[in-house]
């Protein structure tokens, strides 16, 4: 598996001076998906790296599932950082399943993480509701139906969310199109190998802002309250009649409560 362990086949984004922010996207985006929140962070005076996980936008896309299993893709993410050498300690900003990796990597590493921002973070096989939790089950299907149905299938797709978004902007929609497309879909293999982190949150204790959509439609909406009773400094701001995507469907009010969370943690 020495595939995943060069840092060079991990794509990023750095912009920006003053204390680090470390942007880890979901399932099927890309580092270009932080667009709205970016530009909010750097003239807030933070430096931003923004990743490209493995199989997805810029990054390495290797074709064997094999290579599709978490501890790859968080390995992967161990080898960036260590690629870097950031002395100082860095600010955390996790959407989904780079919300799972940014638990993992400050429970490795507590004294590294100052605070994290999470946006409808995945902690728990459990959250999957039924139609993603199919796909853990069945990945090989899902990712047949994406190699033979993909030019059909990508607009579908990035529709799935849509109602329940406060109707994405064209310039957010034409994102998730791209993301969509560059991403390989054996990433749906990722899901089927996710250990569940829900017994270590009470050793979060890093100060923690957890962001959700009161619709989410992949991730159950009840459990995020419960993670965040769990961990022993989280605090829970709801977004209502939104779905899995706040950053995307409301960007100017998450970047508020992630600024203003930052702010108070620096």
């Amino acid at each position: 598996m020495n595939q995943t362990a060069n840092p060079s086949r991990m794509h990023f984004i750095a912009q920006g001076k003053g204390p680090p922010v470390i942007l880890i996207h979901g399932m099927a985006a890309s580092s270009a998906g932080w667009f709205k929140l970016m530009p909010a962070l750097i003239s807030a005076g933070y430096r931003v790296y923004a990743l490209d996980l493995l199989g997805h936008g810029d990054s390495y896309k290797p074709s064997h599932p094999d290579h599709y299993h978490l501890k790859e893709i968080y390995q992967a993410l161990e080898d960036w950082f260590t690629s870097q050498a950031i002395q100082e300690p860095i600010y955390m900003v996790g959407h989904s399943l780079g919300g799972y990796l940014c638990l993992e990597y400050h429970l490795k590493h507590p004294d590294v993480v100052r605070s994290m921002a999470l946006i409808d973070p995945l902690y728990s096989p459990n959250q999957l509701l039924p139609g993603i939790n199919f796909l853990t089950r069945f990945p090989q299907l899902g990712v047949k139906a994406l190699r033979d149905y993909y030019p059909k299938m990508v607009p579908a797709l990035s529709m799935v969310d849509a109602p329940l978004s406060g109707n994405f902007s064209p310039d957010v929609r034409r994102q998730m199109l791209i993301d969509l497309r560059r991403a390989a879909p054996e990433i749906l293999h990722i899901l089927s190998s996710v250990p569940d982190l829900t017994g270590s949150l009470s050793q979060v204790q890093v100060t923690s802002l957890i962001v959700y959509g009161s619709r989410d439609v992949s991730l159950r909406p009840s459990s995020f309250p419960r993670m965040a009773n769990l961990m022993q400094a989280a605090s829970l701001v709801k977004i209502t009649g939104v779905g899995h995507q706040p950053h995307l469907a409301r960007p100017e009010l998450v970047n508020r409560f992630i600024l203003d969370f930052f702010d108070r943690n620096r």
